[in-house]
């Protein structure tokens, strides 16, 4: 009988550190899937901030926070619908941006048309960074979109705001390195993702083309 006791008590315990390895497994999956997730929608959020169309930019990065929001809540499983609770959570973090946008402005020597060009990409990129990360953070400590509240998150937050910018300007910066402003290429990567509507798409395609008449003529 000590060697049933004995065995039973070795399978448990075996038992319980795979439970606990398998659990811990599962957690660094979801997150390296949610920040290869970040950081794919920061890289979108940088290049929409990029593209020559007045107000365009914002459509979309509300659009590319949105999606990355669904792809975050499958990596971890929470329930996304179009819900109440997913508006709030959206108002919420859209509420936190101009504070981001004059955090931005004090640190970049940039006034109107050519201020908004330089800034967007990096607020843009930051916003969606910072919006990721927390989201990301409540649902690692078990929440969901129902009871996700951005008072308990404000410091983190403005962290994550930080970083983003950072990363933000690394991805500007690569993406200005071989032009000065974002390719059609990059609105076709958003339209194939199901980011961008093939009507927005057809727009979005005139009006840069309009545009690139205007500066052919101008040079």
């Amino acid at each position: 009988m000590p060697f049933a006791r004995n065995f039973s008590l070795r399978w448990h315990t075996n038992y319980i550190k795979s439970s606990v390895q398998c659990a811990a497994i599962k957690r660094s999956t979801m997150k390296t899937e949610a920040q290869q997730i970040i950081s794919t929608h920061v890289s979108w959020a940088v290049a929409a901030g990029l593209l020559p169309v007045p107000l365009l930019d914002f459509g979309l990065v509300t659009a590319v926070q949105l999606d990355m929001v669904h792809q975050l809540c499958s990596a971890y499983g929470v329930s996304y619908t179009q819900s109440e609770a997913k508006t709030r959570v959206i108002a919420v973090m859209g509420g936190m941006t101009p504070r981001l946008m004059s955090s931005v402005i004090k640190v970049l020597p940039v006034i109107g048309t050519l201020g908004g060009l330089v800034a967007m990409p990096v607020l843009s990129g930051a916003s969606t960074y910072a919006v990721g990360q927390t989201l990301a953070k409540h649902f690692e400590e078990g929440g969901n979109l129902e009871n996700f509240e951005i008072s308990k998150f404000t410091e983190f937050y403005r962290q994550m705001q930080a970083k983003g910018k950072d990363l933000s300007q690394l991805f500007a910066d690569q993406m200005r390195a071989g032009r000065d402003m974002a390719t059609l290429a990059d609105i076709e990567r958003l339209h194939n993702e199901g980011i961008i509507s093939n009507e927005e798409y057809d727009n979005i395609k005139k009006r840069w083309n309009d545009k690139a008449k205007i500066t052919i003529v101008i040079d």
